[in-house]
């Protein structure tokens, strides 16, 4: 579970710890580990979270959506990130495009 993200969904709803906690019935030290990543919540308490925050559990743990197709395809921050930037260079962003096997390959084989 990605610990930022149920801290930041906790406070955007004006949730403390222990308010969040009284909600899922444990304490707010519970809600602290989880924070932390000293503790893992259960699947059943991943749902509970989710229903609390108003979430979905790919949201939770760390994955954003991305529409392609009319499909949804759920990538990780980083990723999305890295897709971000190198669209920033636009040529090199279409010559990758247009084959990525043969670019990531070349860009592999420069750090090996």
């Amino acid at each position: 579970m990605n610990r930022e993200r149920l801290k930041e969904l906790r406070e955007n709803l004006g949730l403390t710890q222990k308010q969040l906690g009284k909600l899922l019935n444990v304490s707010a030290s519970t809600i602290c580990g989880y924070e932390r990543g000293s503790k893992t919540p259960s699947d059943v308490m991943i749902k509970n979270l989710c229903i609390v925050l108003n979430t979905t559990p790919n949201y939770l743990f760390g994955f954003d959506i991305v529409t392609s197709n009319d499909k949804n395809i759920f990538i990780s921050n980083e990723d999305f990130e890295i897709l971000s930037e190198l669209k920033k260079y636009n040529l090199l962003y279409k010559q990758i495009s247009c084959n990525p096997k043969k670019w990531i390959n070349k860009i592999n084989d420069k750090f090996n």
